[in-house]
C-alpha cells in the first residue's frame, strides 16, 4: 500500500481503538448484553475445503445509501462504520451438511473458518450456496441464526480472476491524500464511481467463452473490513459481478495498528485462493499506484504455469511507470504477459484475442466507456493525471 493510504487507514484504526477502549470500560457482563448479531462476509469453497470470515457486533447499523445524500449524512455513516461495537470471545457455530464447526471471535470481533476434508454437501453443486451460522455463546437474546453466502466455482470454470479494488475497480485516488479522504468520508456506495468499462469487462470475464461457464472473481484489497457493506452495495449498484472480498483488519492493537503490511496481506490472500483451486488458472488485475505489480510478480514466481495474464491499470506518474516496466521485463521469460494498460478496453482486446472473453463483448466495454465519459470528467477517472496542487 502507498504510504499515504497506509497512514490514512492506520489513523482510522487508532480512532476505532479509542472508541473500543471507552466502551470496554463500561461494557456489561456478556449474559446481560442484547442485540449481538453475526455479520458474515462472503466465503468460498471447493466442495471439501472452506474459507469464511465474519464478525460479531452489537447492534450493527443498517446503512441505506442515497444518490443525493448530503456530505454530513455520508460522513456520519463513515463514522458509524468505524465505531463498531465488536464482541470478543464469542463462539460461532457453522453447519456444513451434518457436521458442526466452532470458531471464537478475536479481540476485534472477527471469526474465521478455514476448514479442510469436509464431507461433500448439496451446496457443492451450486455456484452460490448458503451455510447456517449460529451464535453459541449465551446472551439475553434468543439464539442468533444467520446464513452466509459461499462461492463454489463449478467444474465448467475456465479460469478465475483475482482483482484489486482501489484504483482498479473503484476510483479511490489512493496516491492523493486529500482526494482520497474526500471520497472515503463524503461519498457512499451510490456516489462512488467505478473505472469506465469495468462492469462490462468483468461480466465478460465471468461468462467466459464456454457455454454454461461461470468463472469466479475474487477481490483482494487492503481496504478495511469496515467497508464491506459499502463495497458490496457498490458492486450491486454498478452491476459489477459479486465475489468474495478479502479485506483487512486495521484495528488490532495500538502496537499493531493496520495489521499486516499491504504486500504481506495481499500475497497471503492470493495464495489462499490459489491453494483452494490448484487446477484453476488465473488472470490478475491491479493498478500501478500501489504494489500490485510487485505482488503479482511474486505470484508468477511462486505458482509457475498458473497465471494466464496480468493487467495493471496505469494510474501513476512517469517515475512509477518506469518501475512497473522494469517489473514487466523481469518476468518476460516466464511466458506470463503483464501489461501496463491505459484503460479497460486495452485489457478487453487482449482477453478477446486469447479467447477468454467473446469478441463481441468488446463493443459492450466500449459502449460503457463512452457512456461513463459523457457523465464524468476525465480528471476524476484518472487519478494518476492529477497534480499535487489539485489533490
Amino acid at each position: 500500500m502507498s504510504s499515504v493510504k497506509n497512514a490514512f487507514f492506520n489513523l482510522l484504526g487508532v480512532i476505532e481503538e479509542g472508541f473500543d477502549a471507552v466502551r470496554n470500560r463500561f461494557r456489561k457482563p456478556l449474559q446481560k448484553i442484547k442485540g449481538i448479531r453475526i455479520v458474515p462476509y462472503k466465503g468460498f469453497s471447493n466442495g471439501t475445503s472452506l474459507f469464511l470470515k465474519g464478525r460479531v457486533i452489537r447492534n450493527p447499523f443498517t446503512f441505506t445509501p442515497r444518490d443525493k445524500a448530503s456530505r454530513w449524512h455520508n460522513l456520519r455513516d463513515t463514522y458509524r462504520r468505524f465505531s463498531t461495537h465488536e464482541m470478543a470471545g464469542i463462539q460461532v457455530e457453522l453447519r456444513w451438511n451434518e457436521s458442526l464447526h466452532i470458531a471464537t471471535t478475536d479481540e476485534e470481533g472477527y471469526f474465521t473458518f478455514q476448514l479442510e476434508d469436509l464431507p461433500q454437501s448439496e451446496s457443492s453443486v451450486m455456484i452460490w450456496g448458503k451455510l447456517e451460522l449460529r451464535l453459541v455463546t449465551q446472551t439475553a437474546d434468543e439464539p442468533t441464526i444467520t446464513t452466509a453466502d459461499i462461492l463454489i466455482p463449478p467444474a465448467s470454470a475456465q479460469f478465475g480472476v483475482i482483482s484489486d479494488i482501489d484504483d482498479t475497480v473503484l476510483v479511490s485516488n489512493a496516491t492523493h491524500k486529500l482526494r482520497m479522504a474526500k471520497l472515503a468520508f463524503f461519498h457512499n456506495a451510490r456516489t462512488r464511481l467505478p473505472f469506465e468499462g469495468v462492469a462490462s469487462f468483468y461480466q465478460a470475464l465471468q461468462k467466459g467463452t464456454s457455454a454454461g461457464a461461470f468463472n469466479p472473481i475474487f477481490y483482494v484489497s487492503s481496504s478495511p473490513w469496515n467497508l464491506f457493506d459499502m463495497l458490496t452495495e457498490f458492486f450491486t449498484w454498478q452491476k459489477i459481478p459479486q465475489g468474495p472480498l478479502m479485506l483487512k483488519d486495521i484495528g488490532i492493537s495500538r502496537t499493531q495498528v493496520g495489521g499486516a503490511s499491504h504486500h504481506t496481506h495481499k500475497l497471503a490472500q492470493i495464495e489462499l485462493i490459489m491453494r483452494m483451486y490448484p487446477n484453476l488458472p488465473f488472470i490478475l488485475i491491479g493498478d500501478s499506484g500501489q504494489h500490485d505489480p510487485e505482488i503479482y510478480r511474486q505470484v508468477v514466481l511462486d505458482y509457475p504455469g498458473r497465471i494466464l495474464a496480468i493487467y495493471i491499470r496505469d494510474v501513476s506518474k512517469d517515475k512509477r511507470d518506469l518501475e512497473v516496466e522494469t517489473i514487466i521485463s523481469s518476468i518476460a521469460n516466464s511466458s506470463v504477459p503483464m501489461f501496463l494498460i491505459p484503460d479497460t478496453e486495452a485489457a478487453a482486446q487482449h482477453a478477446a484475442a486469447n479467447g477468454w472473453i467473446a469478441r463481441e463483448e468488446i463493443a459492450e466495454v466500449k459502449e460503457e466507456i463512452s457512456e461513463t465519459k459523457k457523465d464524468v470528467s476525465p480528471s476524476f477517472l484518472q487519478p494518476g493525471n492529477m497534480t499535487e496542487e489539485e489533490g
